[in-house]
Formats: structure tokens, C-alpha cells, sequence
């Protein structure tokens, strides 16, 4: 089983649409039938340096079969442990290292797709005296003393890699950051516009606008793209509304002659006659 563990090349659990399993995974399950002892898994999986894989092999089990206390003690000092391995996603391929395949073991529920036993904090074990003391990172007195940017900056004058990598992308997320603020902006001044030195809801610090005067302006232009939907939504008139709008129509807004036509006079009933295409009427009154 330790020779079949040094081909490994990734860490995973299943892939593709037909969940098939990796080769990792169905090791993990060899050893769970097999059943080693914690001291084989020890001094046969997790002290190997050579092979990335079969450590990260061991420490899978140990965390499925382990007490808390044993893998609290025997996984901690992984977190020195910074090499990179692969990990096959369902879907897709990533790049972790060591320490981050550690701590999702010690914090997640879930890993490689299995369920974990719960495992009790390690604060509590401490206090009940399983443990000695809480666990500190190496990095700890450094990230007190120093912030992280000067920490990189002083890694990079150093001459280091892996420190000028990480100093360029917390860089381009800075100027992804900015940009992004500058089209909200923008996108805020053309709603309202305004000058520079009045512009609702940017602070002058690292222009960033307030969220309440922002909703404020989406909240107005929804109010008004509703009012546009009820006034053109529906093809038919509302008879209740057409009803109102006659009722408003004055005599102000009639032209000024039918205003002086009497609807009582001959005159007036012969012209309705005439449009009609009918005869006047016969002035009995005259005869």
C-alpha cells in the first residue's frame, strides 16, 4: 500500500459526471479496511518528506479514524509544510499546498467530497487539560511586530520568489479594486450629477461611496421604471380611469361656439341632421 501510495500525482475525491473516484481516494478506503495502527500511520505516512502525496494520504486518515487530541497534536506541525499539490475538483483542476490541505482538514466538515467526524475545538481541550497550551503560528510575533505589506516588501528586497508573486497579485487586486470603484462613480454621477467637490456619498479618502445614498438613487430610478410599466402595461384602457378623465373635461376646455349653441334650438338639431345625411326639419311654427 505504501508503494501504490508513492504514485500518487493529485489529492481529490470524485470526478466527471459519473462520480468516478480517485486513485486517492480509493486508497483512503484501502486503509479503512485495513485498519493500521496510529503509530504505523506515524512513522510510515506522516513523517515522509519525500513524497508530498503519502503524507497528505496520512493525514486524510488520521483525521477520519483519529482521536482529537492525536490529531491536533500530529497535524499541527504540518502547517510548516508549504509544498504545493495538486487537487482534482469535480470539474476542474486546482493548485493547494500542504498547510492549506491541513487546515481545511482541522476546520471543514467536507473534504475531497467526505463528510468528517465533528471534532471538538481545541480551545475546550485545552481547558480539560488534554492539551497544554493553544497552538501559536510561527508567524505570529512577525505579523504583531510588522504589517503584512511591510513583511512582503522587506521578503522581496530579500530576494524572494514566492514573496514578490504574492506582492504582485495583492497589487493587481488594489488597481481591480480601484477600478471598480471609479465605474461606480461614475455610474453614481451620471444618475446624479454633480462637481467633484460635491459628489453624494464619495469620501475623499479612497473614494468610496456610501451605500445608502446609492440605494437611494437605485431605489428612484426603480420608482420610476415602475410608473413607465403602469402607465404603458396594459393595451387596453382602464374604463374606470377613462370614466374619470371625461368627468374632469370642463366647459372651459370646449371650443368657444359650442359653448353659445343652444342644443334646444331648431338650428342646432338641423345641423346634427345634416351631417347624418338627413333632411331639416319642417318649421311648423312658421306656417
Amino acid at each position: 500500500l505504501e508503494k501504490a501510495a508513492t504514485t500518487l500525482k493529485c489529492i481529490g475525491g470524485s470526478y466527471g459526471g459519473n462520480a468516478q473516484p480517485t486513485r486517492f481516494l480509493s486508497l483512503a478506503l484501502k486503509l479503512l479496511q485495513i485498519q493500521p495502527s496510529t503509530e504505523v500511520i506515524l512513522d510510515t505516512f506522516l513523517e515522509t518528506e519525500d513524497f508530498k502525496y503519502v503524507r497528505a494520504l496520512g493525514a486524510f486518515y488520521l483525521r477520519l479514524t483519529g482521536r482529537p487530541t492525536d490529531i491536533y497534536k500530529h497535524l499541527e506541525p504540518l502547517y510548516r509544510d508549504y509544498r504545493r499539490i495538486r487537487y482534482r475538483a469535480p470539474v476542474e483542476w486546482q493548485l493547494l499546498t500542504m498547510d492549506h490541505f491541513i487546515h481545511s482538514l482541522l476546520t471543514e466538515s467536507v473534504v475531497c467530497g467526505i463528510a468528517l467526524p465533528r471534532l471538538v475545538g481545541r480551545s475546550i481541550l485545552v481547558e480539560e487539560g488534554y492539551l497544554e497550551d493553544d497552538y501559536t503560528s510561527p508567524l505570529g510575533a512577525v505579523v504583531k511586530e510588522k504589517s503584512l505589506e511591510e513583511y512582503l516588501f522587506q521578503k522581496v528586497q530579500d530576494g524572494s520568489s514566492a514573496a514578490e508573486r504574492l506582492w504582485n497579485e495583492r497589487q493587481q487586486q488594489k488597481k481591480q479594486k480601484l477600478q471598480e470603484e471609479n465605474h461606480r462613480l461614475e455610474a453614481l454621477q451620471s444618475i446624479h450629477p454633480c462637481s467633484n467637490d460635491e459628489a453624494v456619498g464619495v469620501k475623499n479618502d479612497d473614494n468610496d461611496i456610501s451605500p445608502s445614498n446609492y440605494s437611494e438613487e437605485l431605489s428612484r430610478s426603480s420608482r420610476k421604471k415602475q410608473k413607465k410599466d403602469r402607465n404603458y402595461g396594459s393595451l387596453f384602457k382602464n374604463p374606470t380611469t377613462s370614466s374619470t378623465k371625461e368627468a374632469k373635461v370642463t366647459s372651459s376646455d370646449l371650443p368657444a361656439d359650442s359653448a353659445k349653441v343652444d342644443e334646444n334650438s331648431e338650428e342646432y338639431w338641423n345641423d346634427q341632421r345634416a351631417k347624418l345625411g338627413l333632411k331639416p326639419l319642417n318649421n311648423t311654427s312658421k306656417k
